[in-house]
């Protein structure tokens, strides 16, 4: 929420050429942390729980040292090489030299952020998730802070250093998380390996430091092989979007602003809706793990057919909902109405998202961890071939580029079901999981696109002009009524749901 708050404050202070350019450089940042952080935390946790499970806190603590030294020089190097390097990343990939600044402005947060990854996983392996949440806070409130006052400082110098401000923030919430992480694991960390007051016996196996740095990037591996996916995509498309832009005749300085909004803007609203399903997502791992290992295949079917359902039910009425309000909540929220040509577009990749989270959740607990990762992949060389070829059209510019995240999204999401009914023999209902939401959505478009005029009429006679707080707040209700109306007149919600709902008190997490 802090984040998603920072996107909509950010660009009305900025603007969408500074915006553009920080979406140039946070892509390069992130393939730095992710190849610095490699996946070591998950297999920190892991390591750490199994050496605490068996009794041997001192071996879970080596686990830790070592992981922390592995962790420590990684960031270190890698951090001076992205500060290093970013003059030729700017100029021979990026081609944009207004980059440099941003980019350095960033690397130091590659460090930090690395070091901090050690204790994140340490906390986790002990389940102690206290100091790891407590963080995530202190982290995004100090970057969005910092964020848009050197923003607004530095803005009277240019959009490079307006960028350049912005991107120091993520430096400053790296470093209170690392004071913060660190501080609490000296105060507190040795009382985590502690049960009735008395140390764990130590087991008399002990692994050498080889074998443990082994298994650490034998579990890492795999995990880092996924994630940097996202990441070089869209460093790609930071490369080919605003290139392919000048080739079809807009300046530097307009394909930055484009770009600013496709990625900075409308991508932040598609994302948003799907806040519920990356939780619905997290909590799949453990419980379809347990269906698995208990052989329970029933209760494994039941659990995919619920979650699909949930995240089709939220993603689809999302998507139609911001194709109808595209306009108004760009003006509203960014006051730039000109964002609702990409997010009309890309506003469709919404429920792609939401699928994709829920079955990679479903896949991961089912342990094929790599199936996933390969239509991943599959998907991010369509998209870039397509946004190399869509986004240099002129009839659809900055569209193209659009068309392109939406088929790249789709692709994984809709192949994770063939995976599904291969490893666990599940064969969707269409008719519930599709058709039902889609034909509510459907009647939830038509009535909000028919109510809104008369919100704006209905707005004109309360404020005497038109109060787009008041007119989109209210085509977000008149969508929520309609859609959950239609949803119940047509049968769209599954009867299990009901019972699991009751059964829960109301708890939609047990969902």
């Amino acid at each position: 929420m802090i984040g998603a708050a920072a996107r909509i404050v950010l660009p009305r202070v900025i603007g969408p050429e500074a915006v553009g350019l920080l979406q140039m450089v946070y892509p390069v940042y992130s393939i730095f942390l992710v190849i610095s952080i490699s996946g070591l935390p998950v297999a920190i946790s892991k390591l750490v729980s199994e050496q605490v499970a068996l009794g041997n806190p001192r071996e879970a603590k080596r686990i830790f040292h070592l992981a922390t030294a592995l962790l420590f020089s990684a960031g270190l190097s890698l951090s001076a090489l992205l500060y290093l390097a970013a003059p030729f990343i700017a100029q021979y990939i990026i081609k944009d030299s207004g980059t440099i600044l941003p980019l350095r402005a960033l690397s130091p947060a590659v460090f930090l952020l690395s070091f901090s990854a050690a204790y994140r996983g340490y906390f986790q392996g002990v389940q102690e998730m206290r100091p790891s949440a407590a963080a995530q806070v202190i982290e995004q409130s100090a970057r969005v802070a910092v964020m848009i006052f050197l923003a607004v400082l530095f803005m009277d110098r240019g959009v490079e250093w307006a960028a350049t401000g912005a991107a120091f923030g993520t430096v400053a919430g790296a470093t209170l998380t690392l004071l913060f992480l660190s501080g609490t694991y000296f105060v507190k960390g040795r009382s985590y390996l502690v049960e009735d007051g008395v140390f764990h016996r130590p087991s008399r196996k002990r692994l050498s430091s080889l074998a443990i740095m082994g298994r650490i990037y034998q579990l890492a591996l795999p995990i880092v092989s996924g994630t940097l996916i996202f990441p070089i995509s869209q460093s790609l498309d930071a490369v080919l979007v605003p290139r392919k832009l000048q080739h079809i005749g807009y300046s530097l300085e307009m394909a930055r602003s484009l770009y600013g909004q496709l990625t900075g803007m409308a991508m932040a609203l598609v994302h948003f809706p799907c806040v519920l399903t990356i939780g619905l997502a997290t909590a799949l791992i453990p419980a379809v793990s347990e269906s698995v290992a208990k052989k329970q295949f029933r209760v494994l079917k039941e659990r995919i057919s619920n979650s699909l359902w949930l995240s089709v039910a939220v993603g689809l009425p999302a998507s139609v909902g911001l194709v109808v309000l595209a306009k108004p909540i760009a003006t509203f929220l960014f006051k730039i109405p000109e964002v609702a040509i990409p997010l009309r577009t890309a506003a469709f990749a919404t429920v792609f998202i939401a699928l994709s989270e829920t079955t990679i959740g479903i896949l991961q607990g089912m342990g094929k961890v790599m199936v996933p990762v390969r239509y991943l992949f599959f998907g991010a060389v369509v998209k870039v071939i397509l946004t190399y070829f869509l986004t240099g059209m002129p009839s659809l510019g900055i569209k193209g580029a659009a068309i392109a995240t939406v088929v790249g999204l789709a692709i994984p999401a809709l192949l994770n079901f063939k995976a599904l009914y291969k490893y666990s023999g599940y064969l969707p209902d269409l008719i519930q999981l599709l058709i039902k939401p889609g034909l509510a959505a459907a009647l939830m478009g038509v009535a909000v696109a028919r109510t809104y005029p008369l919100l704006e009429i209905w707005s004109m006679y309360l404020f005497t002009q038109v109060n787009l707080a008041f007119t989109v707040s209210g085509g977000i209700i008149v969508a929520l009524v309609v859609y959950l109306l239609a949803m119940l007149a047509i049968g769209g919600v599954p009867p299990r749901f009901y019972h699991l709902l009751r059964a829960s008190n109301g708890r939609i997490l047990r969902v």
